[in-house]
């Protein structure tokens, strides 16, 4: 079992996450089914096929949503940035003249 905030998790919500992450980063399973025989590809497209036609941003909500309920404090997690950093502003002085 893998383990989040130091909790284990049963396969169901590893493979849980596993279909929301798919959903929320590609989309809808765009896969052909794995072969019944090879177990952890069939159950990793079964978790992301099952959640059909689901919307990206809903898909990031529920994985958020699930995150938090497993492990409350995630985002004080050390190495996790407060706020993301936005880009550089491109300056706007003229380029000098050679």
């Amino acid at each position: 079992k893998a383990q989040l905030g130091g909790k284990n998790l049963p396969t169901d919500k590893l493979l849980l996450f596993y279909g929301l992450y798919k959903q929320a980063t590609i989309g809808p399973c765009n896969t052909p089914q794995p072969s019944l025989f090879n177990i952890e590809a069939s159950a990793k497209w079964k978790a992301w096929n099952k959640l059909g036609g689901m919307a990206k941003e809903k898909a990031r909500s529920d994985y958020l949503s699930t995150l938090s309920e497993h492990c409350p404090d995630w985002l004080s997690w050390e190495g996790l940035p407060s706020r993301p950093t936005p880009p550089p502003t491109p300056s706007r002085e003229p380029a000098p003249s050679t």
